[in-house]
């Protein structure tokens, strides 16, 4: 048995349709076992403890592997309790490795009254019960409810911070997915920006980063990129004036340390360029490359400028940035850098 060692193998597949790690899809299962626990025990919460034995039970009866084992020859001839002994240990196995994710919880271990036996308890996490309804989100005829819910969840708990947090990323956050809602669009975002970032295989998800930034990705088709680009906007353009002076102040940060990192040539007048326009928070400094001479030189932008244009295909010029080796105005920015708030 592979171990699952990210949040994205849960989504991850190859070209040919498959999962990457084999043991994804059950994992799967598991994490959709948290509604059906809701459901048996008549809860709203999604932390209600659950036995392995009741999981591994529901398990034999709905996940597809176990179904079809346990039709054939010698497994369809086992008592319930040695099929669910059997699969115990996988599924236990599995379930390690989602607790090491942060997505369950093992709570305690009880003994089977009467007996020398045991079972152990477990509960989902928030973290846990937010992927689980991302899985909801790629499974037919469940998309608008599992959305529905993640909106909810996530208003709540937004709207929440807004009332005791100061923290500008959290009522930008509020009113970005509200925007979203208000134009139907809601799943758009949770399929193009979060679906796609649960997928990157680099991208290490816990829950204090699932949300806490928004992926300005670069989209091959311009028109989706400029339709969540203007989204984007609205929101950014809605912030009342303090709120957004702390906003831009520490995108401009982090956006200039990202181009600190890769800068090609300009470190010494790039350091002097960013002292000088210390207290614009709306500018920042970057440097770009000419598609005609492949000269490379410095340019302030508007931070609005630059989220409109950041999740364009890399290769798409910027109309009005003017090369000043040979006049040509088909710039664009080098490289794209930090694409998240």
């Amino acid at each position: 048995m592979v171990e699952l060692d990210s949040i994205s193998e849960l989504f991850k597949k190859g070209e040919n349709g498959k999962y990457f790690k084999n043991n994804a899809e059950l994992a799967k299962k598991i994490l959709s076992y948290v509604f059906v626990n809701q459901e048996l025990k008549s809860a709203i919460s999604y932390s209600e403890p659950f036995r392995d034995r009741d999981l591994a039970s529901w398990l034999l009866r709905s996940y597809r592997e176990f179904i079809n084992d346990y039709r054939s020859r010698p497994h369809n001839q086992m008592n319930p309790a040695s099929k669910v002994n059997r699969v115990l240990k996988r599924i236990k196995n599995l379930m390690d490795d989602l607790c090491d994710l942060d997505l369950i919880k093992h709570d305690k271990v009880e003994t089977i009254i009467g007996t020398t036996d045991t079972f152990s308890v477990y509960c989902y996490t928030f973290l846990g019960y937010i992927i689980a309804l991302f899985i909801e989100l790629t499974e037919p005829g469940k998309r608008d409810s599992a959305s529905q819910k993640l909106y909810d969840i996530l208003d709540s708990q937004l709207s929440s911070q807004v009332r005791t947090d100061v923290s500008s990323y959290a009522k930008f956050n509020s009113l970005l997915f509200k925007k979203y809602m208000q134009k139907g669009i809601f799943y758009e975002l949770l399929n193009d920006v979060f679906l796609y970032r649960l997928t990157l295989e680099n991208e290490v998800i816990t829950k204090d980063n699932l949300f806490a930034s928004i992926d300005l990705r670069a989209f091959a088709d311009p028109k989706k990129a400029k339709f969540h680009a203007q989204v984007l906007l609205e929101a950014l353009k809605e912030l009342e004036p303090y709120t957004k002076l702390l906003f831009f102040h520490d995108l401009k940060l982090k956006y200039q340390e990202a181009m600190r990192r890769e800068i090609k040539f300009f470190h010494r007048d790039f350091e002097r360029q960013c002292f000088k326009l210390r207290e614009l928070e709306n500018i920042v400094v970057l440097e770009t490359r000419c598609q005609n001479c492949d000269a490379y030189y410095l340019v302030n932008w508007r931070i609005l400028d630059y989220i409109e244009r950041s999740n364009l295909y890399p290769e798409t010029p910027v109309p009005g940035l003017v090369c000043p080796e040979c006049n040509q105005d088909n710039c664009i920015a080098v490289p794209l850098i930090s694409k998240k708030f």
